[in-house]
């Protein structure tokens, strides 16, 4: 015959003495686990993309950075090795070797930063299936990785171009200036790899189309020329292009003597905020696709 419900409390309490000799454990304390607020985490995830990008840009040997200081030495002495080919006379009373320096190091931080950053979403696609990583993340990586490469070129290159010339008078006539218009050339680039990232998740065929301005701005740029030295329709059109005022910045601080009337700091603080602007714009776009 089955229990009845009258049963039941004694039976229980039946098994319950039967089990007096079983060990019972103490239940933990709970852990308590640490809270971080909104900034804590990105710096967190920023990190951990910047140490990713190490690895796999660089890779386990010291090659990679030394191929990161090589490559503008070489385009460096190539250019002087043409200027004195074609004979030419230095814009300004430097050093051709400076001269090239101080215009070939303010457009390399810039393109390499923009080609950097341009693919940041593509490369790191498949950390968004974590739920606090964002779009914005890979290329605010990617661009101090960059920056922080190109400073320590440019830093190193400057140091022993000073130290064979040991000319006091071609030391930076304005460091804070030479430093600003550095960081400029780098928030510029991001700000257009930003951007363009954005539009080849969409459109690849931008691709073609970027591939082409790049090699417009590194004829227009002023690593060759003056910018006052033009004519006055070709600079019309050339005061547009935002890396020409960066770069005419850059020396205009590193020289006295080449102090320029075309630069325009208001043209360039409005350039490097329109186009970051356009890109946040992008990405909250390409975030809704995307997650």
């Amino acid at each position: 015959m089955p229990l009845d419900v009258l049963s039941m409390p004694s039976y229980q309490s039946h098994m319950a003495s039967d089990n007096e000799n079983v060990l019972v454990f103490p239940r933990p304390a709970p852990v308590e686990i640490a809270q971080r607020s909104s900034l804590g985490v990105f710096a967190c995830i920023i990190y951990a993309v910047i140490m990713r990008e190490v690895k796999s840009r660089f890779g386990q040997s010291n090659f990679g950075y030394v191929r990161a200081l090589i490559e503008p030495v070489v385009f460096i002495f190539g250019f002087v090795f043409i200027w004195i080919a074609l004979e030419r006379a230095t814009p300004i009373a430097v050093p051709i070797e400076l001269f090239f320096l101080c215009s070939i190091a303010p457009y390399t931080a810039f393109v390499r930063t923009w080609e950097y950053t341009s693919s940041a979403i593509r490369a790191n696609q498949g950390l968004l299936m974590f739920p606090v990583v964002r779009p914005l993340d890979f290329f605010v990586a990617r661009t101090i990785l960059e920056g922080a490469s190109q400073l320590l070129v440019i830093f190193i290159l400057c140091t022993v171009m000073h130290g064979i010339y040991g000319e006091p008078r071609l030391l930076p006539e304005d460091l804070l200036s030479v430093l600003a218009a550095f960081l400029a050339a780098i928030v510029l680039g991001a700000g257009f790899g930003l951007t363009t990232g954005c539009l080849v998740m969409e459109w690849p065929f931008v691709e073609v189309v970027l591939l082409l301005l790049r090699r417009i701005m590194f004829f227009t740029s002023g690593i060759f020329f003056i910018a006052d030295t033009l004519p006055g329709l070709l600079k019309d059109v050339l005061w547009w292009n935002p890396m020409l005022h960066v770069t005419e910045w850059f020396r205009s601080a590193y020289f006295s003597e080449a102090d320029s009337q075309f630069l325009s700091l208001p043209f360039i603080g409005g350039s490097i905020l329109l186009i970051i602007t356009i890109g946040l714009i992008q990405e909250r776009r390409i975030q809704r696709m995307v997650l």
